[in-house]
């Protein structure tokens, strides 16, 4: 075997492999649903890349060839760099996070992955098989998407939208989109391919329609297979999307189609019951039958007052002003959480507290890279478009994959892609490019450099390579290592067995690493930080946290000061540690990058309490209050900073709107009413819970404890006793505290 054919053999098997990316779940990871897939997809690529230039140099027939879809995602990814390196955090813009892992890195990935489809699949054979195992890899997933409607596996973000080995509904759904329209396109093209190996007589009859193998009808289960997954998803944009696609493709083939009557009225057929299909549900959105169905609900639930409780109800018109502050270059990849946090809206406090997406694609490139990336965005659409139009494919043929074009354009106005997204929509690029570019010779000077043996075998193959290897380890092998670490510093944190001195070197071992996830480990330091203020842990290995925590976030504000998240965070880590001065400057801060966040007047209106400036307090939590009075907690909030002001006339008129549950449930109301000393507007809330549960002793004993800081003893006496007859578990208790208060002493 030549050595052209190992690598060219390597390179398609690697390529395949691509395609069961979607199953890899790495447990042992941060954000094991992406993290995983992410990592190893860098990984393949790098090499595969490394192994393709190999083959490109030694055989120039490997060599891109020029097509307006290879410009367009050139230009795409150049101008999406550049608003990347002027952006807002550039450094987040590359490397993005665990969550994501997305940023210019990725796409430098997926444009590598580009161009190695493009140039080693090129024959029609091997894309057959490229798109059959892409076929064969989403029945698998189906088939898990099943165990998972059957209970046997977990539907990982909960409920009953199906998720798959994805961990997200959408990522699924957009999945099964594109393998549907495979499918479809394998089925119709499946005749066409047998020609090649049959006689004049057998490919008439083809041609005719008249020979339909066995084989094929694998394709019809396949799509079945996969439409029932994608309903199960309950993606409303995703499952709107294919039944517009599948649309189009009828109305294209049913209008021009003319060689193949039979498909024509397939076509036209299928529009019928499509139309009979929407309209049914249309007529009975209203019925049992609908309502009852968790998928058929979420159809019938969209309506204009549905719409306006959405996230993307407010974060679409954020997306605008924030387009108008940087219209040409945006604001840089991961920089919507920037635009979300200046321009949030109050009327959002029953939604996500961050949103760094705008769940609209189009959206997301313009915030990403302004008006230029956008429009490179929507250049790669247009030659895809363009190109499957002017293909070498039959008119039901281009029919499917326009359809399927259409039905993703349909989706991104609703959701953010993904890794999955990304790959799938560059093979398809990189099926149109083959197809438009299969006659031609490769581009003029990549052909002159391979001539040049030298140059081409001495120094940008061995360039490759070595760059290769330094890309395994430095994007991927440490933020790996820093990521498992950091999952056993969290562990090791919410583990009572392991110490608090366990998850200290784990979070450190963490940051020394020195990665992109140096930023999450901090947030994760935060979150943790009850293990190590738990009775039983060390002054010094508390001290050496909390020193630790504070350095770390000092660093993370100096790398990124405008970041509301961090300072948010940074500012509630000094009050948890009685820096409430500190906690104050930090979080004044915050709300200076995000003047409407109630999130922050809370934390900032706590910090003023504790600090003893209570009318400092009031002023912020009354700007919270006003920014949206139908939220209960600024509602709460208000009033209890209006108890410590000791306004107590506005504190009953902000709590008189509150149920008797609402107001005896709630603790903090408590702490600030002794903490004033109103000891009998204490004593009236605890009766509101001894109405409520009875059965509960701490109440009784609650509530003689205020009346015994209200300098009552006798009431306080007298409500011992009566815990004692009501619940004589506690009688001994009781008459303990009783002998105490008698005795002139406070228990």
């Amino acid at each position: 075997m030549s050595v052209k054919q190992i690598l060219s053999r390597t390179l398609i098997t690697g390529l395949l492999a691509v395609l069961f990316i979607p199953f890899i779940v790495t447990d042992s990871q941060f954000f094991p649903f992406i993290t995983g897939k992410a990592f190893t997809f860098r990984i393949g690529v790098e090499i595969i890349f490394a192994l393709w230039v190999l083959l490109a140099v030694r055989e120039r027939t490997f060599l891109p060839r020029f097509s307006w879809i290879l410009v367009a995602v050139t230009a795409f990814v150049a101008i999406i760099g550049v608003a990347d390196f002027f952006g807002i955090n550039p450094y987040k813009s590359f490397w993005s996070n665990y969550e994501r892992m997305e940023g210019f890195l990725t796409l430098i990935h997926v444009f590598m992955y580009f161009l190695v489809v493009s140039s080693v699949l090129n024959t029609e054979k091997l894309w057959r098989v490229f798109l059959n195992t892409s076929v064969i890899a989403s029945i698998i997933m189906c088939f898990y998407g099943f165990l998972q409607l059957a209970g046997k596996m977990v539907i990982n973000q909960g409920g009953v939208r199906l998720d798959g080995t994805m961990g997200n509904a959408i990522y699924l759904a957009v999945y099964m989109l594109f393998n549907i329209f495979f499918a479809v396109f394998l089925f119709v093209r499946s005749p066409r391919q047998n020609e090649n190996d049959r006689n004049d007589r057998t490919r008439g009859r083809a041609r005719d329609g008249g020979d339909f193998a066995w084989s094929r009808y694998l394709y019809l289960v396949a799509i079945a297979l996969q439409t029932t997954i994608l309903y199960n998803t309950a993606s409303r944009g995703v499952i709107l999307g294919l039944v517009g696609g599948a649309i189009l493709t009828a109305l294209i083939i049913a209008i021009f189609e003319r060689q193949d009557k039979k498909v024509r009225k397939f076509a036209i057929g299928g529009l019928v019951v499509l139309a009979v299909l929407v309209g049914g549900f249309w007529l009975a959105r209203g019925s049992d039958f609908v309502q009852k169905s968790p998928v058929l609900a979420r159809f019938a639930s969209l309506s204009p007052s549905e719409i306006k409780s959405q996230g993307r109800y407010f974060v679409w018109p954020m997306a605008i002003e924030g387009f108008k502050e940087r219209p040409i270059l945006g604001w840089g990849q991961e920089g919507f959480n920037y635009v979300f946090n200046e321009h949030y809206n109050p009327a959002m406090f029953n939604q996500e507290s961050w949103f760094d997406r705008t769940h609209n694609a189009f959206l997301d490139w313009l915030i990403a890279g302004g008006l230029l990336g956008l429009l490179s965005y929507l250049a790669i659409l247009a030659a895809l478009v363009f190109y499957t139009l002017r293909s070498s494919l039959s008119v039901k043929e281009k029919a499917i994959f326009l359809g399927l074009i259409a039905g993703y354009i349909f989706q991104s106005i609703f959701v953010f892609d993904n890794l999955m997204g990304y790959i799938y929509l560059f093979s398809l690029l990189a099926f149109f490019h083959f197809d438009s570019t299969k006659s031609k010779a490769a581009i003029g000077w990549l052909n002159s450099v391979a001539e040049n043996k030298n140059v081409a075998q001495m120094v940008l193959v061995p360039v490759v390579f070595l760059a290769m290897i330094f890309m395994i380890y430095t994007v991927n092998i440490k933020p790996l290592s820093a990521n498992r670490t950091l999952l056993d510093a969290i562990a090791s944190s919410r583990d009572q067995k392991l110490t608090a001195e366990v998850a200290l070197a784990n979070f450190n071992k963490a940051l020394d690493l020195n990665t992109f996830g140096n930023p999450e480990i901090r947030e994760q330091m935060f979150f943790n930080l009850n293990k190590f203020q738990a009775d039983g842990v060390s002054s010094e290995t508390r001290k050496a946290f909390q020193d630790e925590a504070v350095r770390q976030y000092e660093i993370q504000i100096s790398e990124t000061p405008n970041d509301t998240r961090y300072l948010l965070f940074f500012g509630s880590l000094l009050a948890r540690l009685e820096r409430f001065d500190d906690a104050v400057s930090v979080l004044e801060k915050a709300l200076e990058t995000s003047p409407k966040k109630q999130q922050i007047f809370f934390e900032l209106g706590t910090a003023y309490i504790n600090s003893g400036n209570p009318k400092a307090a009031l002023e912020k939590l009354k700007m919270a209050y006003d920014s949206a009075p139908e939220f209960g907690e600024a509602k709460v909030m208000y009033a209890i900073g209006a108890i410590y002001a000791k306004d107590l006339k506005l504190a009953d008129y902000l709590l008189a709107d509150l149920e008797e549950r609402e107001i005896a449930s709630e603790e903090r109301i408590l702490i600030a009413l002794s903490a004033v000393g109103e000891y009998s507007r204490a004593a009236e809330i605890i009766k509101k819970r001894i109405k409520i549960d009875p059965e509960n002793p701490q109440h009784y004993f609650s509530l003689a404890a205020a009346y015994l800081r209200a300098g009552n003893r006798p009431a306080a006496i007298s409500e011992l006793r009566r815990v004692g007859e009501i619940i004589p578990a506690t009688k001994n208790q009781a008459d303990y505290y009783i002998k105490e208060i008698q005795a002139g002493r406070n228990p």
